[in-house]
């Protein structure tokens, strides 16, 4: 005890908490929330790991202590990079001829290769960049990837992860494209073995999400040697003290965000798995922020409980960039770790009729199921697609799907996981199954007055700027449109003219067959086509009405320049006579035939006249097609059918039903329908039978109209006049009195009955549900308008005046009390009339200028429309400009009929641009193209070419509209490809420009750019060619002294043998001399010898004797011995003679040997130092190469930074277009509910 404290052991009790967020089994986390959390919302939600700045799994209930060898299979989950690009090398050279741009068979999208043949799913997810030589694979989210801003933004209901992980499915599908070849095949191969194992773990099939922590732990040391102790404390407290030397251990991979996905061991799906045999749930803990690089953000676990329960999922629709292709795909919202090869789905299918029913297991005969086109009997089936031509595909369809891994027993209903269909459906009791659209929906959805025609705006024109419902609308159906989505075609057609051929279309493959089919679904279909082409015409004669209560202009009376002439000139003056006859046209046209698009009504009042201006300035005509003139072509445009006949187009809205009802097949069902709002399907209504009864209301009001005004304009006070006007002097045409009263009369008692008999009076069901008489008032508005008709008959039957009053009556409003002269306000009869009058005129003039007032604003919307097009324009103008500088004009020789670019081209060469004259310094400064290829580009136009057997056929335009002389700003497109040749010369990193293309009139930053490359090549390759000539000259020196050493030593050699030789002949000749000399002194010896014997022989003859003999002999033998002494000194002296002229000899062999080895040396010397002179100079050479490499790096550098400047801007472009058709459609939806007024 010190100070009073006592320690007390202290017991942690650790568990698990209750509440935590639940991941199931087959569920990847992405964003927060989950499956779990949205069936139980009393749960935590999952965390949102996609946004993470970093991720790791700290903890696994299947390895607890994160032991290596167990990771590679013991784990509930792994946290991964999901949408990284992995990439392996594949040069260009070994990249399949089939498969480069000239095949046809890629799309050329931001200077990337996308592979056509690959469906929804892979295609812009696999990819080849010829500039790196890299093919590459990366991973989506939300049809999002890492670089788009909003990828961690809030989800829409149904998403779809898509991660960097190759399936076996996938591969089979990728290495079976049209023109892959065996090099192609093994680097896919490589690409899946990169995208199952990122960082190379050796025995590891499915490294992903593992590291080895030397390769985690030490870059964080290196980075941070301050933290190095800290960091070790780190890992060893998780993994333990011997973890520190061990180069072979793997942990979880320390993930760096965004982009990041927890997903779950597959084998949690799988019933004959031992390791999950016995598993239920178990926990895991996630650590965000745990890595020195996030400095100060807080790190943060999370732990997350894992389910074996079947992940459900949804079923996501996918529809096509052609707004007019059949194909429809749908898919199932979960990835299963990147391998569903191992379940096996079931998708169910039925016509979407209105009626509920529930789900296919419980009522199998109201449903079919969709076969499996692969034969596989469902397995790896995720996703299916409906595809053709029939009545089921017109109308709409609803899906249910599920799965169960393939090693289950199908017949046991627990192997299958719970139905997927919608995004708001909740098992077991609220199932809602999802809605595919029938391709009638998808047409009119995808082609509609609030949004843009198209959703490309990559090096495209701007969307189409104009708003009016009207134009949109375009002129009547005169026959079937092409059903091309080319932006120049699809922006064009009038949406009546689509529809109506969209609609024949879908009656021509149901009620007009022979077998005719008319189910719920196709009624519906039908009917939905039917009743957007009567909402447009119902907006026609709305306008032609409103104008023929509206005869002002625009301008009041107070108005400077036109108030004197507003009171007295009217819109179409000089077409007709009075106003009143203005009035009347524009209710029931004129009474002559005319020729389309105008047909009876009012034609465009380019008159030439009085008339023109009132005309232009009322309906603000302004130069629409920018040919520098307002004319009737400009008012065309605005107004494609003319203007009036409210009463034909009314009759043209209901005539449309009419044309259904009278057909023998067709089966009117008064009910709502469903509708798939982002994967949430809602039941909404169209209203078909209220816009049919509206339509006919207002026919009924103008048909009342119109009798009043007949009976008007031909009404006069004289008793015996006062019937002209009342019968048609033409009575087929029957356009008096009592014609248009029995026309518009018949017409409402005829309209009121199939009201009646197509609604029903009531309905039980509730909401948007509930279709009754009840919900449509306007049945009511036919009948009013029916006795109105009536009553304004029986008025002029009986004489009375257009006003209603009695021939004879005099109306009087005179106030008694002010003409008494006591009043205060004395007036007389006629001064309260006078005054009375007077203020009617100026409640007349005001009301006048009220209305005028409001066209007024209703101009200033129409000009604010035309000032946006005109920025619109300018900034498009401005982009092509920006896109000229970048890239530079056309050659001259491209431009024309037939070529890439058309006559009057004068846009930026998107092409060409890496053409330039001389792209290569060699011995052929301009050498001659070796081949050509031909590349294959998203079209920007299109038009169609007639063929030698008359058909014709469509050809995409390589050109922007906006890029044309006297452009029109026409729309293009880029639903498919476009051919282009490329001549090839021998350049390596650009191309050469053949010489009949000419020159370029404004060449870009990029051939600039180009042009300064070859420059720096040319001034590298010249400091290169001198470096080699000092290097070459350096070494034929070095070889020169060399050869001039090695014969110098060869000479010296020679010298020295020749030296030996001679002493070695001089010493034999020496020999030789004295074995002569003493040879002949022997013999002289012997001679001298015999000579002394024979003097000693007595000279005597018989008995006689010499006594001299003896004496003489001696003297003679002396004398000789005396001369053989002599000669032996004298050839001893010649001997000395012979060594001393021998020695002479050699001591001048000598002496020339010296002499030789000197000069050698002085010579080898002078070599050296010319040697030396030229290496000295190598140094300075190899600065000036390092400089003009450095130099040719820089401009390079500046090629390609021009030419990202320019993907840029093209970039920016197709924001910009965003943006455009963005405002565009907010506008269509202001300018939508006026247009109906």
């Amino acid at each position: 005890m010190v100070d009073n404290y006592r320690a007390v052991e202290v017991t942690y009790n650790v568990v698990w908490p209750d509440d935590v967020p639940v991941l199931k089994a087959g569920e990847s986390l992405t964003f927060p929330g989950g499956e779990f959390r949205a069936d139980h919302s009393t749960y935590p939600g999952l965390p949102g790991v996609l946004a993470w700045a970093t991720g790791q799994v700290v903890y696994d209930a299947l390895n607890p202590n994160m032991i290596s060898d167990d990771l590679n299979s013991n784990y509930l989950v792994r946290m991964v990079p999901a949408l990284l690009e992995r990439e392996v090398l594949l040069t260009i050279d070994n990249f399949p001829d089939d498969l480069k741009p000239a095949s046809g068979r890629v799309d050329v999208i931001m200077n990337r290769w996308y592979f056509k043949e690959l469906h929804a799913g892979l295609k812009k997810r696999v990819y080849y960049d010829p500039s790196t030589q890299m093919l590459g694979f990366r991973g989506f989210i939300n049809d999002k990837t890492l670089g788009d801003d909003t990828l961690t933004a809030a989800p829409p209901s149904i998403y779809v992860l898509q991660p960097n992980i190759l399936t076996d499915c996938e591969i089979s599908t990728i290495k079976g494209i049209e023109g892959a070849d065996n090099n192609f095949k093994t680097a896919i191969d490589n690409l899946y073995t990169l995208s199952r194992n990122p960082n190379s773990l050796t025995n590891c099939d499915y490294g992903v999400g593992l590291k080895l922590y030397q390769e985690t732990v030490q870059p964080m040391i290196e980075k941070y040697p301050k933290k190095m102790e800290y960091i070790n404390d780190m890992f060893n407290a998780w993994l333990g003290a011997n973890i520190v030397n061990d180069n072979n251990r793997v942990i979880p991979q320390i993930s760096f965000g965004p982009g990041l996905a927890v997903v779950p061991n597959g084998g949690l799906l799988d019933p004959d798995n031992q390791l999950f045999s016995d598993f239920s749930e178990g926990y895991i803990t996630l650590a965000e922020n745990n890595h020195p690089d996030m400095g100060a953000l807080p790190v943060s676990l999370h732990i997350i409980k894992v389910v074996k329960e079947k992940y459900r999922g949804s079923i996501k629709t996918v529809y096509s960039d052609n707004v007019f292709d059949e194909k429809i795909t749908l898919r199932h919202s979960a990835d299963f770790g990147a391998d569903p090869n191992e379940l096996v789905f079931q998708w169910w299918y039925r016509e979407e009729d209105g009626i509920p029913q529930k789900t296919p297991d419980i009522v199998p005969d109201k449903w079919l199921i969709f076969p499996d086109p692969l034969g596989r009997n469902g397995q790896g089936m995720l996703e299916i697609s409906l595809s053709g031509a029939g009545a089921v595909l017109l109308a709409d369809n609803l899906f249910y799907t599920r799965y169960r891994h393939k090693n289950s027993d199908a017949n046991d209903p627990n192997a299958w996981s719970n139905w997927a269909g919608a995004a708001n459906s909740y098992p077991p009791d609220m199932y809602q199954a999802q809605l595919a659209d029938g391709w009638v929906k998808r047409v009119l959805n995808s082609v509609n007055p609030f949004e843009a025609r198209v959703n490309n705006f990559y090096n495209s024109d701007n969307p189409a700027t104009y708003v009016s419902m009207i134009r949109q609308a375009g002129p009547r159906y005169e026959g079937p449109v092409a059903f091309n989505p080319d932006k120049d075609v699809v922006e064009n057609v009038g949406l009546i003219q689509l529809y109506q051929t969209v609609l024949e279309r879908a009656k021509s493959l149901s009620i007009n067959l022979e077998q005719p089919i008319c189910t719920p679904g196709v009624v519906s279909a039908i009917l939905l086509a039917a009743s957007r082409i009567s909402s447009f015409y119902s907006l026609l004669g709305n306008e032609a009405y409103n104008d023929a209560l509206d005869p002002t202009i625009g301008f009041g009376t107070d108005s400077v320049e036109y108030g004197s002439l507003a009171p007295t000139i009217f819109t179409f003056m000089n077409q007709l006579p009075e106003l009143i006859d203005e009035e009347y046209a524009l209710l029931c046209g004129r009474g002559e035939n005319g020729a389309r698009p105008g047909y009876n009504r009012l034609l465009w009042n380019f008159t030439k006249g009085s008339g023109e201006v009132a005309y232009a300035l009322s309906y603000n005509i302004k130069d629409v097609t920018l040919d520098g003139f307002i004319d009737e072509a400009d008012a065309r445009t605005l107004y494609p059918q003319g203007h009036g006949d409210a009463w034909g187009h009314y009759l043209t809205a209901v005539k449309s039903y009419y044309d259904l009802l009278g057909h023998s097949y067709f089966n009117w069902i008064s009910r709502s329908e469903k509708f798939s709002v982002e994967g949430v399907v809602i039941d909404v209504d169209y209203f078909d039978e209220r816009k049919f009864v509206e339509a006919a209301a207002s026919k009924a009001k103008v048909g009342s109209e119109i009798v009043n005004m007949t009976y008007r304009k031909y009404y006069v006070d004289d008793p015996d006049g006062q019937w002209q006007g009342y019968t048609d002097s033409d009575p087929e045409r029957a356009w008096a009195v009592t014609g248009w009263s029995r026309r518009a009369f018949m017409g409402a008692l005829f309209d009121w009955t199939v009201s009646n008999a197509i609604i029903p009076s009531e309905s039980s069901l509730e909401g948007i549900k509930k279709v009754d008489r009840s919900t449509v008032p306007d049945i009511l508005e036919i009948s009013s308008q029916a006795r109105n008709i009536q009553q304004q008959y029986q008025n002029a039957n009986a004489g009375i005046n257009p006003l209603g009053l009695a021939p004879t009556a005099v109306p009087f409003d005179v106030n008694p009390a002010r003409m008494s002269p006591d009043f205060v306000n004395f007036a007389t009869h006629f001064e309260q009339i006078y005054e009375r009058a007077d203020e009617a005129m100026k409640n007349a003039r005001a009301v006048f200028n009220y209305a005028n007032d409001l066209k007024n604003r209703i101009r200033q919307v129409s000009v604010e429309e035309e000032e946006y097009a005109l920025q619109v324009i300018d900034k498009d103008r401005e982009y092509r400009n920006k896109l000229i500088e970048i890239f530079g004009s056309p050659y001259e020789g491209t431009i024309g009929s037939g070529k890439t670019y058309p006559a009057g081209y004068v846009g930026p060469d998107y092409y060409y641009y890496a053409y330039i004259d001389v792209n290569e310094v060699s011995e052929k400064t301009v050498p001659q193209p070796a081949n050509e290829i031909n590349a294959f580009f998203q079209p920007m136009d299109a038009l169609y070419i007639q063929n030698d057997e008359g058909a014709f056929y469509r050809v995409y335009k390589n050109f922007y509209g906006v890029d044309i002389i006297k452009s029109k700003y026409l729309s293009t497109d880029f639903s498919d490809i476009v051919p282009i040749n490329f001549p090839l010369s021998t350049g390596t990193y650009s191309f050469q420009a053949p010489q009949s293309w000419g020159m370029r009139k404004s060449p870009g930053d990029i051939q600039i750019a180009l042009i300064e490359l070859i420059k720096a090549e040319a001034e590298l390759q010249l400091s290169l060619s001198r470096y080699k000539i000092i290097i070459n000259d350096a070494e034929a020196a070095m070889m020169l002294l060399q050869a001039r050493s090695d014969l110098h030593k060869s000479e010296l050699a020679i010298g020295s043998e020749w030296k030996a030789s001679v002493k070695e002949f001089n010493d034999t000749m020496i020999g030789f001399r004295q074995g002569a000399a003493a040879a002949e002194m022997l013999g002289e010896e012997l001679r001298g010898c015999i000579n002394a014997a024979a003097e000693a022989l007595p000279t005597i003859v018989g008995m006689s004797s010499d006594v001299n003999s003896v004496h003489r002999a001696a003297l003679k033998r002396n004398a000789k011995l005396i001369d053989n002494a002599k000669k032996s000194v004298s050839f001893g002296f010649k001997i000395g003679i012979d060594v001393l002229a021998s020695d002479k000899e050699l001591a001048q062999i000598a002496k020339d040997c010296k002499i030789k080895k000197a000069n050698y040396k002085y010579d080898m010397q002078q070599q050296l130092e010319e040697i030396r002179h030229q290496l000295s100079q190598e140094a300075q050479c190899r600065m000036e190469i390092f400089q003009k490499r450095e130099h040719m790096r820089q401009v390079s550098e500046k090629y390609r930074a021009t030419l990202a400047k320019g993907l840029r801007l093209l970039e920016e472009r197709n924001v910009f277009n965003a943006r455009i058709a963005q405002k565009l459609k907010a506008n269509d939806i202001w300018i939508w509910p006026f247009d109906l007024i």
